[in-house]
């Protein structure tokens, strides 16, 4: 049986380096919820689109190269320019 190392390593050498590095925690959790195994192979691709999206999400927002990072929670909507 394989350990959880050889098959996180097989998980990077397909390139599922967010996936390889929480495989144990996935497993972990898996195991504490009595999770099936459809529910557990779930959690493994959203693990994986999640870091995926993050990545490129954090990538896209460094080759805005905008001046400062804001949110719209900042926006100051009381606001008003007046013409």
């Amino acid at each position: 049986m394989s350990s959880i190392n050889e098959i996180a390593q097989r998980y990077r050498s397909l390139n599922f380096t967010s996936l390889a590095d929480a495989f144990e925690q996935l497993i972990n959790t898996a195991e504490a919820n009595q999770q099936s195994y459809l529910q557990f192979a779930t959690a493994l691709v959203d693990c994986e689109i999640q870091q995926r999206n993050n990545k490129r999400k954090h990538l896209n927002r460094r080759k805005a190269e905008f001046p400062v990072e804001k949110h719209l929670e900042e926006f100051d909507y009381h606001y008003s320019v007046k013409y």
